[in-house]
């Protein structure tokens, strides 16, 4: 396994590749280049830290995206809810800014999601689970679409974050 600091600097150069940019991309070696589909469920499973999460609207804007290998890897990885709920605050952005991208098959995927879901709740923001405080700071943040809890999904990351990073990125 790679260090952290390896995985983060490599996970960074990949998103840069797949035209979504933080900062100066390291260069890096490409064997075992992982496909966006990959990289998208790994943030979610392993390095769910902001900028990469809200990162994942870019990615599927800017990419070719198989949504099909995305909903199999995030049912081997665990995350069904936390991509599910990504998604559908996906699809809600590119309506509000007229994008139009897989439209047809984000929408497939977002159904065939919802019947993979777990019906326990699920983190998006790892590590905080037990974090009284942090379970206070959720119960106090707004859910402008009522998507994390029809997904079950657990998380600080709202649309306007997600509508924020987009803007800047698109």
């Amino acid at each position: 396994m790679l260090p952290p600091e390896y995985q983060t600097k490599e996970l960074t150069a990949r998103l840069g590749r797949y035209h979504y940019p933080l900062g100066r991309v390291p260069k890096m070696e490409e064997k075992n280049d992982k496909s966006v589909e990959e990289t998208i469920v790994e943030i979610l499973a392993r390095n769910p830290d902001s900028r990469y999460v809200k990162g994942i609207p870019i990615l599927l804007a800017k990419n070719h995206v198989d949504y099909g290998k995305l909903s199999r890897l995030a049912d081997s990885e665990g995350v069904v809810n936390q991509l599910g709920y990504v998604l559908e605050t996906t699809q809600k952005l590119f309506q509000k800014n007229f994008v139009t991208c897989n439209d047809d098959n984000l929408g497939k995927a977002v159904e065939q999601l919802w019947k993979m879901r777990s019906p326990e709740p699920q983190f998006l923001d790892r590590g905080w689970e037990g974090n009284k405080g942090y379970l206070k700071l959720i119960s106090t943040k707004a859910d402008y679409l009522g998507l994390k809890e029809k997904w079950g999904v657990v998380t600080l990351f709202e649309f306007n974050d997600f509508k924020r990073n987009f803007e800047l990125y698109k």
